[in-house]
């Protein structure tokens, strides 16, 4: 039996939860494809073929594996394909707003509710994350271009106002966005690992 190997980077949706976006800080950049080592199969035909997943860089990918086996006398072949996602996180946050996050009114009420799920796509409970706030402001830099010339560009910087320890319950947890202050003033979760 043959089999090739094809990683891809992978956007999380999931049909049992299509009103959360997912965000993985894993995403994959570039995917990766490889042939595998011919195997043998068995009298039952089954073959295991090694997968050597830790040479890629940890991340989330879509896993692709297509597989040809061939009588070994008559040389006639069938092939299989199965795909599925792989990730070194042992859960992802979802979440779902009550409204348009692309513009909220100052002091203007907005809530987003957050789901963990594992790798069977079950709630589970989120421990040791931590709440950022974070404000992005746009500030111009005098750059060097390639011909020796300097022009101003516009860099976007951002500043930590705030970090606090979070947790999000199994059955999800409801939280209320800082609308007080105007401005782009994104929260982010992170592990405290990450």
């Amino acid at each position: 039996m043959t089999a090739t190997l094809k990683l891809s980077p992978a956007y999380l949706a999931f049909s049992a939860y299509n009103d959360y976006a997912f965000y993985d800080p894993l995403r994959a950049k570039e995917g990766y494809s490889e042939k595998l080592s011919d195997a043998t199969s068995n009298t039952e035909g089954v073959a295991e073929f090694k997968l050597g997943l830790e040479k890629y860089a940890k991340a989330t990918y879509r896993l692709n594996i297509l597989t040809q086996a061939f009588e070994a006398s008559g040389g006639r072949g069938v092939s299989s394909e199965a795909a599925t996602l792989i990730s070194e996180q042992a859960y992802l946050v979802g979440f779902k707003a009550d409204g348009d996050l692309n513009y909220i009114a100052k002091s203007s009420k907005r809530d987003v509710e957050l789901i963990a799920i594992n790798s069977t796509l079950q709630k589970v409970a989120a421990g040791d994350l931590s709440l950022n706030f974070v404000e992005r402001k746009y500030v111009s830099m005098l750059i060097k271009q390639s011909n020796r010339s300097f022009k101003y560009e516009s860099r976007n910087k951002e500043v930590m106002l705030k970090e606090m320890p979070y947790s999000i319950k199994a059955a999800g947890i409801r939280l209320n966005l800082a609308t007080e202050t105007p401005g782009d003033l994104p929260m982010c979760l992170k592990t405290k690992a990450a």
